[in-house]
Formats: structure tokens, C-alpha cells, sequence
């Protein structure tokens, strides 16, 4: 009899342990918000972001996906030297959409990096990429990596 006495007040003291936890429910984390465009510009380029949004809205509108096209043209300049006339080669955006197979590189999503071939790079339309990039470039070229700076068209932008 005192064994199963035993046996039983150990059994209630263990059923006294092992009481079942109350169930909390837990709500699911909320995902962060995705950053905006200017979020994006912002935590790249800091206090100079003011700037660079106005160069990027001035190269592609602040569209992820912008594309656009640089062909080779010629135009007749006079040799300071020699006084003869040459034929000199510049690139600029390409004027027809015709024109775009004789294209010689292309200018890829938001900051508009600078790519040799007729097709951007998938990665580049990603704009933590291609903000990467244009940080890279502002860091060793300056600000006359882009076009719209050296002839002023970003400041309609400011």
C-alpha cells in the first residue's frame, strides 16, 4: 500500500509540472514598407540626394526601365593645326528608332548607366543596382558622369 501511495503522489506531483503552457497568439511580422524612389536616393547618396534626384529626373524621369540609345554620328570640323577639314566622330542619342541597330551603347534605368551594346543588362533595372553603380561613378568621375549636369538641364529639376 505505501508503494502505490508513493506512486500516486508522485504521479500528481508530475502531472502538477507538466500543465500544458496557454497558447498566445502570435501575429505574423508586419513586412517593412518598400522604399519610394527618392527613399532609395536618399539612403544612397545622403545630403547629396537633392542633387542627384534632380540629375536622375532630368536623365530618365525617375523611370526604373529607361532605355536609351547612343549612335556614332560625323559632323565636318576645321582642323585648328592644319586649317584642313576633318571628319570628326561624336555620339549622341540616337535620333530615329531606325537608327537603334547602329547603336553603339546603351543608357540603362534610373541614373542611366552607361552600357557598350544595343540591350541593358537585366541587373541594371534594379534600382538598388543601378543606384550602386551611379554612387560608384559620382565617387571617382564626379558629377560630369552625366550629361545633364555639364549642360545644365538637371536644374529645372531643383
Amino acid at each position: 500500500m505505501k508503494i502505490y501511495k508513493s506512486v500516486l503522489i508522485l504521479l500528481a506531483m508530475c502531472s502538477l509540472m507538466v500543465r500544458p503552457q496557454s497558447i498566445v497568439a502570435v501575429e505574423p511580422p508586419i513586412p517593412p514598407k518598400p522604399l519610394t524612389t527618392t527613399e532609395h536616393i536618399q539612403k544612397v547618396f545622403g545630403d547629396k540626394a537633392p542633387l542627384m534626384t534632380a540629375i536622375f529626373k532630368a536623365e530618365s524621369s525617375l523611370n526604373t526601365k529607361n532605355v536609351n540609345w547612343n549612335c556614332h554620328y560625323y559632323k565636318i570640323v576645321i582642323n585648328q593645326k592644319t586649317g584642313k577639314e576633318e571628319n570628326k566622330r561624336y555620339s549622341t542619342s540616337c535620333k530615329t528608332k531606325a537608327e537603334r541597330v547602329n547603336a553603339w551603347s546603351v543608357d540603362c534605368g534610373i541614373a542611366q548607366i552607361n552600357h557598350r551594346g544595343k540591350v541593358c543588362p537585366e541587373h541594371l533595372f534594379k534600382i538598388e543596382n543601378n543606384l550602386a553603380i551611379a554612387k560608384q561613378k559620382l565617387d571617382t568621375q564626379g558629377l560630369k558622369a552625366w550629361s545633364v549636369y555639364t549642360n545644365g538641364t538637371y536644374k529645372r529639376f531643383l
